[in-house]
């Protein structure tokens, strides 16, 4: 192999490319004019009357940018690419290992930017590809606003919280007379998952219903408040005066707010009593807010203790003494309701 240029230098290596068989006349086409439809490969040639005739062909080989036709176009197929008239000689000195020897081959293709069809229609009429597609993004825009599209999906199971409060009641005692008939009431109920029940020594109660991811809040609320109505007459006196809460709540924590006195001069009973009247209200009334729970909270109160033969010397029972500071307890709060709820309604705007 002649090395005149020195191209070839000791050390180097490179790839040869044999080819067998014997030289035969074939011919040869522009490999962009040869489309493909699945299973099989097409040439779109021009009849004598102008009209596109595809025709399947057997490819070969890749010479450059040419293609092999092995078969499916003979010589003489009149055609155009772009508009203007070609015309390809056949190569007498390419090898093909197989495949008809034709002589005086010549052939003029369609090249594949001229398919006719429901693409090609677009391709020609731009201007209405343009405004369809307009038309179409304007018409997906518009859907957007109706559709039932979540910006965040609801992957957490829902929940509902039931909270009662059993005065002076140890956990044992709440968990045994007001969470064992809660509890037997609300199993069961629709598309719930699990609940689970926490009793504390301070006399509240926590009942939490896990129900299934999708279920609507307002469904569930109704029916677990039925179920908590079915069980209401079977728990303590002092428990139905308490009354039992039943809100729509998520486990997560929103906001943790820790409230304290800068100087000092307030004691954390003050401050949770201030919290309960003047913020805590606030609060919950905000969108998004399903509770408002204190730690460590505290309430004015009082304790009394009974002399049993004080008691027993005047005939009175526990229950006689009770009373009275129950009615008056209820009265105080009802005088301070009302006394706040016209404070507040005769406060000029901007004070």
């Amino acid at each position: 192999m002649p090395n005149h240029d020195l191209t070839l230098t000791p050390g180097l290596f490179g790839r040869v490319r044999v080819s067998l068989g014997t030289p035969a006349a074939t011919l040869l086409v522009p490999d962009a004019a040869v489309l493909a439809d699945q299973a099989q490969h097409l040439v779109l040639t021009v009849a004598a009357d102008g009209t596109v005739v595809p025709k399947t062909v057997e490819l070969g080989e890749l010479s450059g940018t040419q293609r092999v036709i092995r078969s499916g176009l003979v010589a003489g197929d009149p055609g155009h690419r772009g508009g203007a008239p070609f015309s390809l000689p056949p190569v007498e000195s390419h090898r093909a290992s197989t495949g008809p020897s034709n002589s005086n081959l010549g052939c003029k293709a369609v090249e594949a930017g001229s398919i006719v069809g429901f693409s090609h229609f677009f391709i020609d009429h731009p201007r209405f590809a343009t405004v369809l597609s307009i038309f179409l993004t304007a018409l997906g825009l518009a859907a957007l606003a109706v559709l039932p599209i979540a910006q965040y999906p609801a992957i957490v199971p829902p929940t509902i919280q039931i909270t009662t409060r059993y005065p002076g009641a140890s956990a044992e005692t709440i968990a045994r007379t007001v969470a064992t008939p809660l509890e037997q009431e609300i199993n069961g109920v629709e598309n719930m998952l699990y609940l689970s029940s926490q009793s504390t020594g301070d006399g509240n109660l926590t009942i939490t219903v896990t129900f299934r991811v999708g279920s609507d809040l307002n469904v569930a609320q109704m029916l677990t408040q039925n179920r908590v109505q079915d069980a209401l007459s079977r728990l303590p006196d002092d428990v139905q005066r308490q009354g039992i809460q039943v809100r729509k709540t998520t486990p997560a924590i929103l906001l943790a707010v820790h409230v304290y006195s800068p100087d000092g001069s307030r004691n954390p009973l003050y401050e949770s009593n201030y919290l309960t009247l003047r913020i805590k209200d606030v609060i919950a009334r905000l969108p998004g807010v399903g509770d408002v729970q204190f730690q460590g909270e505290r309430q004015y109160a009082m304790r009394v203790w009974l002399d049993p033969d004080q008691a027993a010397a005047h005939d009175v029972n526990a229950s006689e003494i009770a009373a009275p500071l129950t009615k008056g307890v209820v009265m105080y709060k009802t005088n301070v309701g009302i006394q706040e709820t016209m404070q507040r309604r005769s406060t000029p705007k901007g004070s």
